[in-house]
């Protein structure tokens, strides 16, 4: 955990299930769900519910992460290479995952200490009760809502939409392909809010779709560019 206190979830380090150190920074923008997971649980089942989940809102920048966890009926005994090929040969996992941590007690994971803080359980509780716990979090980093391991992922369904819907016009239809709405809805958004780097991103990149498939197809021209570029500095002045 960093020395101050966190804002969101962004403020943590996690290692992969391969071992490698990935701030959580790196899913900033995305819509996450983030579960503990176990491989020899009656919800493990939900791993299939997970992946159609993940596979259906993916190019919405929807992310599942998983977090392997044994403190539940020790029914994650396995190592990370054991967990990876079974999640991957029994059903087709291809969200991340990561290396095994605890979610509760004095070596609860730092990220798994912020979660619960922000999204206690029943009657204010703060430990996670069993596997397959679930958390929401918004594009922001930020905690929405906590789930029990008896709702399907299935069932989150409606509310991982309400959170799409609270984003700017730009990304809905940056999602539904029509660039030029897009490129607008950007450069509107970006005259409010001029330091948004992201927005900055997306306005570029849908003004280059726009202008590719104007042109049928074809890359952007310099021209095109440079009438991305003017547009850009007439918004932020710089």
């Amino acid at each position: 955990m960093t020395t101050q206190t966190p804002t969101s979830i962004y403020d943590f380090s996690v290692k992969t299930i391969d071992g490698t150190l990935v701030k959580l920074e790196v899913y900033q923008g995305k819509v996450l769900l983030i579960v503990n997971t176990a491989s020899q649980c009656g919800f493990t089942p939900q791993y299939k519910g997970l992946q159609a989940l993940y596979e259906q809102y993916a190019e919405k920048d929807f992310m599942v992460l998983g977090f392997p966890c044994n403190q539940f009926g020790q029914q994650e005994p396995g190592n990370s290479e054991e967990i990876q090929s079974f999640c991957e040969t029994g059903f087709g996992v291809s969200f991340p995952l990561f290396q095994k941590i605890d979610v509760n007690g004095s070596n609860a994971h730092p990220l798994y200490q912020y979660l619960t803080q922000e999204a206690p359980g029943i009657l204010g509780t703060k430990n996670v009760k069993w596997n397959f716990t679930k958390f929401l979090v918004d594009r922001k980093g930020k905690v929405v809502k906590r789930y029990p391991p008896t709702v399907t992922p299935k069932a989150i369904t409606q509310d991982i939409l309400k959170v799409f819907k609270t984003q700017p016009d730009y990304q809905l239809y940056e999602y539904e392909c029509e660039y030029e709405k897009a490129y607008d809805a950007a450069k509107e958004y970006l005259r409010k809010n001029p330091e948004d780097y992201q927005a900055r991103e997306a306005m570029v990149k849908a003004g280059r779709e726009y202008y590719a498939r104007s042109r049928e197809g074809r890359q952007p021209t310099i021209y095109d560019e440079q009438a991305i570029n003017n547009d850009l500095i007439a918004i932020i002045g710089k």
